[in-house]
């Protein structure tokens, strides 16, 4: 059986989930990790929002949002990527990790010795572009393969 851990920062979406256990044959334990809050800058938030035409997001970011509801919305991110998950059939775990997931991942991986991460975020025009993503971060610290995947879509970023 394989062992992937999913690095994610919002709920995956029945299109991921479906990638994941299609990837595999559902021969597969996952163990998800939501950071409890973003790791971004307001500045990078904007320009991801302006970029994507999201002004909805736009008003959310420049208004700052409190601190308990972007908890409450972790842990509603997670609780349901292990509902969809465990609906397919996966046997799966997961926890909040701190703001920056870097360290907390890094750690998962290597003790839960996982075969493979995938990190599947929005796009981020600025981390992507200068490569301070997490998918990139990780690939430094891992002997294990990272897939940087764009949520619900079929988009990989190398």
């Amino acid at each position: 059986m394989n062992h992937l851990i999913v690095l994610t920062e919002n709920a995956l979406t029945e299109h991921d989930v479906t990638r994941i256990v299609e990837w595999y044959d559902s021969d597969v334990r996952v163990h998800v990790l939501v950071p409890e809050t973003s790791d971004q800058s307001a500045f990078d938030q904007v320009v991801d929002d302006v970029a994507r035409v999201d002004m909805d997001e736009l008003k959310r970011d420049l208004a700052g949002a409190d601190e308990d509801d972007k908890g409450l919305a972790a842990k509603r991110a997670l609780s349901d990527s292990l509902e969809l998950l465990a609906a397919k059939g996966v046997t799966v775990t997961g926890a909040l990790t701190p703001k920056d997931p870097i360290a907390a991942t890094s750690t998962c991986v290597t003790s839960e010795d996982a075969d493979e991460l995938w990190v599947i975020t929005e796009p981020h025009l600025v981390t992507d572009l200068l490569r301070r993503d997490w998918a990139s971060k990780l690939r430094h610290q891992l002997t294990v393969p990272v897939l940087h995947v764009i949520g619900g879509t079929d988009e990989v970023i190398n």
